[in-house]
């Protein structure tokens, strides 16, 4: 009787109260909508994306940003979940996470970002954050993106799975 539909619509509606056939118990609901984190500062990228900064502790600012969110000695984690499409219901999801406590700082998400906004997003990132390491979701949008850093000094700052590498898969035939 659940069905994905009734799902969705209960979720982002937000029913969860009466009958008995509720998809979800008040107490969980309640205690998710009690610890939602609002973001303590935003950033708006190339003038229409943007990134919600939450506090954390810093202890070396990068004194000559007008961003000074993060820390310079600090290399976050930048996690990049690409879309497939523009615009379809899917978003481009970036998360950067603070190594040592895994806490989320930042996040950024989107349907509408292409591969050059993605591009430029992650120069602006680079800029912010000196010494972040992007992790692409390596679907056709990442691997592209991968391509394309490949070509400028960003290549040393994204973090490849030597398991995903095809190029460590190849065996050479010997028909001698």
């Amino acid at each position: 009787k659940n069905t994905l539909a009734e799902y969705r619509r209960g979720v982002l509606l937000q029913r969860f109260r009466g009958a008995d056939s509720a998809l979800f118990d008040q107490s969980s609901i309640d205690y998710i909508q009690n610890h939602v984190r609002r973001p303590d500062h935003t950033v708006l990228i190339e003038k229409k994306f943007t990134l919600f900064i939450y506090s954390h502790e810093i202890q070396h600012p990068d004194i000559n940003s007008n961003t000074p969110y993060f820390d310079v000695d600090i290399p976050y984690l930048i996690g990049i979940d690409i879309a497939g499409a523009r615009g379809a219901g899917d978003n481009t999801a970036i998360v950067v996470t603070h190594p040592y406590t895994l806490q989320v700082v930042a996040e950024l998400k989107s349907p509408y970002i292409g591969l050059f906004d993605l591009m430029r997003i992650v120069i602006a990132l680079a800029k912010m954050i000196p010494r972040g390491i992007f992790c692409p979701e390596t679907n056709n949008m990442g691997t592209s993106l991968i391509d394309f850093v490949q070509e400028t000094q960003l290549e040393y700052r994204f973090y490849r799975d030597p398991r995903t590498d095809l190029t460590q898969n190849i065996t050479i035939e010997d028909n001698s």
